[in-house]
């Protein structure tokens, strides 16, 4: 894929996959919602308490994944990068948390979800290292 093919593939509504390690070295891998933002840069709204974000907090190198199986051999983007965190005091006001909640939710359920998961302060951002990406068809 081109740079612009890579961009709109990852504009699409799929479900990525980050991939951590765990302590003992295995790897982790976790469905998350997320948006791409400039240069591959991957933003996930997440709880503090989840499995991978201990396991990116302890090893900041990642692997995200984006995968079209509407049809067979579709395509596909992986990211590998490094992970950061940001506490956000506010979920109902952040952009990130509006901009990742609309590209899943119907329009008129996007508050509903943000004012459900307010509870929830971390955006995790994957900047990325090396960006792969395929179509098979």
């Amino acid at each position: 894929m081109t740079d612009e093919e890579i961009r709109a593939f990852l504009a699409l509504p799929l479900l990525g996959v980050v991939g951590t390690i765990r302590k003992d070295g295995r790897p982790h891998a976790v469905p998350v919602w997320y948006r791409h933002v400039e240069d591959s840069t991957i933003r996930i709204w997440t709880e503090e308490n989840r499995a991978w974000v201990a396991h990116a907090r302890r090893d900041p190198r990642v692997t995200f994944a984006v995968y079209d199986a509407t049809r067979p051999l579709s395509g596909a983007v992986i990211i590998s990068g490094t992970a950061s965190f940001e506490e956000i005091p506010d979920a109902t006001k952040s952009e990130d948390v509006r901009k990742i909640t609309e590209r899943y939710a119907a329009e008129d359920k996007v508050d509903y979800y943000i004012n459900l998961w307010d509870y929830i302060k971390t955006i995790v951002t994957i900047k990325s290292d090396k960006v792969t990406g395929w179509t098979g068809a």
